[in-house]
């Protein structure tokens, strides 16, 4: 029993110092891992130290010259952008254009300068210039029709071939336009419904503006009778032009005109041409188609109009008895 005590406390003993010199081993391993972290901590700063005492007063100049150079610029761009909008202020071109060249001209001064400061700073700028080219190459790819609407609307603001308030025919669409965007044009139709047109289709479609113009025509064709005098039958209808009073009389280039315009098939077509303002056109056109019909059936001059006669014939069939 003595033994075997002896056995078990000399076993432990044993243990005891194996682990005391794994320890030992384990410990002088992680003091030589510090050590030599440190020894590299200390060359690195070291070396950031020399670097600092040898590069530091360049750096800081560079910096401090471009703090200074991007400030100045910004000062520059702010003059320059508000010349520019100054001076398409001025001009005819549309509000909406005024805005959008100036918001472009922003942002490409800005891209300049950043530009400029990257390559003083002896970073390669051909590699941004790349990126820049190739995202724009992609974003104009994947926009075409935005890009085309784009386009529309940038020629449509400058050429001006309508305006806001103009009243324009086109693409199957017609009325009132009442808004022009970089990308659509909006219309209100006489029934007040909105349209929205896409401007790259607008711009490449035939427009017709009724409201460019100061001044409209009237141009009516009457129908009369052959048998109606035709002396007569103009009298009449230049006393009816006479009375209307938005119906330019008083000048030689807009005097009204009454005239024999075609012999057809079943009457003679009676020409009619008078100017008036554009914004009484459509009041002036119906009194005056009313008042001639009014007028004729006064004179008794009769509007022909297409009909057809039907006789019937009736034959009698004598049966022989």
């Amino acid at each position: 029993m003595v033994i075997s005590m002896d056995l078990n406390r000399l076993m432990q003993v044993c243990m005891a110092d194996e682990i005391s010199d794994e320890i030992s081993k384990q410990q002088s391993q992680i003091e030589g891992t510090i050590d030599k972290t440190t020894s590299e901590v200390n060359t690195v700063l070291d070396n950031v130290k020399q670097f600092i005492l040898e590069q530091g007063i360049s750096i800081m100049l560079k910096i401090v010259f471009v703090l200074i150079v991007y400030f100045v610029a910004k000062k520059i761009k702010k003059v320059v952008i508000r010349l520019i909008d100054k001076a398409l202020s001025k001009s005819s071109i549309e509000v909406s254009v005024v805005h959008f060249v100036v918001k472009l001209c922003d942002v490409l001064f800005s891209l300049v300068i950043i530009i400029a400061i990257v390559g003083y700073l002896g970073i390669d700028t051909s590699s941004l210039v790349a990126l820049v080219g190739s995202a724009g190459l992609a974003a104009g790819l994947a926009l075409q029709g935005s890009l085309s609407n784009f386009a529309g609307g940038i020629l449509i603001l400058i050429m001006k071939p309508f305006k806001i308030g103009d009243y324009i025919s086109t693409s199957g669409a017609e009325g009132t336009v009442t808004g022009i965007d970089i990308f659509y044009t909006k219309i209100t139709t006489i029934d007040n419904r909105t349209v929205v047109i896409p401007n790259g289709a607008l711009s490449n479609a035939n427009i017709e503006n009724f409201t460019a113009m100061a001044f409209r025509r009237i141009i009516l064709n009457i129908p009369v009778s052959y048998s109606e005098n035709l002396k007569e039958v103009k009298d009449v209808l230049m006393d009816t032009i006479e009375k209307q009073e938005n119906i330019i009389k008083d000048s030689v280039e807009y005097a009204p005109q009454v005239f024999v315009n075609a012999f057809e098939d079943s009457h003679i077509s009676i020409g009619v041409r008078a100017w008036v303002q554009t914004e009484t056109y459509w009041p002036t056109r119906w009194a005056l188609l009313e008042s001639i019909k009014n007028t004729f059936d006064e004179h008794n001059i009769t509007i022909p109009y297409n009909q057809l006669d039907v006789n019937l014939v009736t034959e009698t069939v004598k049966k022989s008895s």
